[in-house]
């Protein structure tokens, strides 16, 4: 506090990303010397809202907003101004949300000086006169990482309420997975286990499930809950040494090249991702689901240590499954495999044919590279075409390859571009690389307006799938119901 020493300003920050959650919170801080008086009284840490954890940050928001005078609006995406892009959006809300009288206003810099005022007076909204616009702006400006912190603990706080908004959830079409499935999970109950426990958003999904055993990894609770009108249970527990356990999973990896020791399964049992996957080698669960709070290498990693994969699959990959309206598109592979060789390649196009399957999708491949048809040469061109002609044996007039995006999404171009008459829009596209098809699937979620959910693990001895870290409510409740899918198969 010793360098805020300006008062009678004030800050405005947000926080959320309505694509993966809905709501995105606006808040305005107004800085004054009786709020300063009150800040000097609280111990409170302020500094910048993404280097805090989210207990202090609820904690700490509580705080600050007892001090200072400030606004907030939540929008959901139901009342996002969607004619306004995403400039106009923030300067809207913004605006919505200033006092009448300011000296200054200090703004988190998410344009350039310029585009803020000129989409300004395009819109036609009053801003004080003195306007600073300063990247960073919460990390130097008292009032702005105020702003942020109640933001997000105002988020953070709301999230399971918002997210009851969202409760109708659309399963993918194609195969009705959720019927099929909740057929399945009624008969059998699967013990599933969570790992992001720790995350708010599973406690959102956690209060959708039905007739399932959910096994939810955290750091703070050990209970069990039973809702027996749901037909439902939940164990939290926390990760830790069973030594019984840890005898179950030495002698079924005693034929490994390297065996798990007594110590390294003690190790691994203290972290919640490794600890997931030895519960799932022990089947005292039936499949696994995580990655909301880490990176997927923090999860493909255990699942080639210890899950490994199904007999005669060399090859552990992934898929994203991308939806829009009544579109179903698979892409592969997008989490795994950097460089595939053309073995690598084939292997990866086949067992993403056989998911493809799940969602009763009839598919039409589209072997992906920057070359139609011998338009182009080079090596990366040459192997994807030797991968079409292999498939082509096995899955005759299934098979598009190698072949440009356009020509394997659009009919016209397919068309021209192959000369063919009624060319079949392929719905299962099998990137060259793990480059174009990561940037892919994001182009077309971001771009593209596609839903995207995954990845989905493929090859593997057991059902075990990653989350994006970005995942929304809706995106987990479909991965787990098409985990479910792949344990039922």
């Amino acid at each position: 506090l010793d360098y805020a020493n300006e008062v009678n300003y004030q800050g405005l920050d947000e926080v959320g990303v309505g694509d993966f959650f809905g709501p995105t919170v606006y808040v305005c801080v107004k800085l004054t010397q009786k709020a300063l008086e009150k800040l000097k009284q609280i111990d409170v840490d302020i500094r910048d809202s993404k280097k805090i954890n989210n207990d202090k940050i609820i904690e700490y928001g509580k705080k600050l907003a007892n001090c200072v005078e400030y606004n907030y609006k939540i929008v959901y995406d139901k009342e996002i101004e969607h004619r306004l892009n995403s400039i106009e959006q923030k300067l809207y809300y913004h605006n919505q949300n200033l006092f009448e009288e300011t000296s200054e206003t200090i703004v988190d810099l998410f344009t350039t000086e310029k585009s803020f005022y000129n989409y300004s007076s395009k819109m036609n909204l009053i801003w004080p006169k003195n306007i600073i616009l300063e990247e960073k702006a919460d990390s130097k400006y008292l009032a702005v990482a105020i702003a942020s912190i109640i933001a997000r603990a105002i988020f953070l706080t709301e999230m399971c309420k918002i997210q009851k908004r969202y409760n109708k959830v659309k399963i993918p079409l194609g195969a009705n997975v959720k019927k099929e499935v909740n057929e399945f999970v009624k008969v059998n109950r699967p013990k599933l286990c969570l790992i992001d426990g720790d995350d708010k958003r599973i406690e959102a999904v956690v209060e959708q499930l039905e007739d399932l055993e959910v096994i939810v990894i955290n750091s703070n609770l050990e209970t069990t809950i039973n809702n027996q009108e749901k037909n439902l249970t939940i164990h939290y527990i926390k990760p830790q040494i069973y030594d019984e356990i840890i005898n179950i999973v030495i002698e079924k990896t005693k034929d490994y090249k390297k065996p798990f020791s007594k110590e390294m399964l003690e190790e691994w049992s203290l972290n919640p991702v490794q600890f997931a996957m030895i519960l799932l080698k022990s089947n005292l669960v039936d499949c696994v689901i995580g990655g909301a709070s880490y990176p997927t290498a923090d999860i493909i990693s255990p699942i080639l240590k210890l899950i490994k994969a199904k007999e005669n699959i060399t090859t552990i990959s992934s898929y994203m499954l991308l939806e829009k309206n009544e579109e179903i598109l698979i892409f592969a592979d997008c989490a795994l495999n950097i460089d595939p060789t053309e073995e690598q390649l084939l292997e990866i196009a086949k067992e993403t044919i056989l998911s493809a399957k799940q969602f009763n999708i009839d598919p039409q491949v589209a072997m992906l590279s920057y070359s139609t048809n011998g338009s182009a040469q080079g090596d990366s061109a040459i192997k994807v075409r030797n991968v079409a002609k292999k498939l082509q044996k096995d899955f005759p007039n299934k098979i598009y390859g190698e072949i440009q995006f356009d020509a394997a999404y659009d009919y016209d171009v397919c068309k021209k571009k192959l000369n063919i008459e009624n060319p079949k829009q392929a719905n299962v596209y099998i990137f060259p690389d793990l480059n174009s098809g990561n940037i892919g699937y994001k182009i077309a979620q971001y771009l593209g307006d596609y839903q995207a959910i995954g990845p989905f693990i493929q090859g593997v001895n057991l059902p075990v799938n990653d989350l994006s870290r970005g995942a929304s409510v809706d995106d987990i409740i479909k991965t787990i119901y098409i985990t479910l899918n792949q344990l039922g198969l």
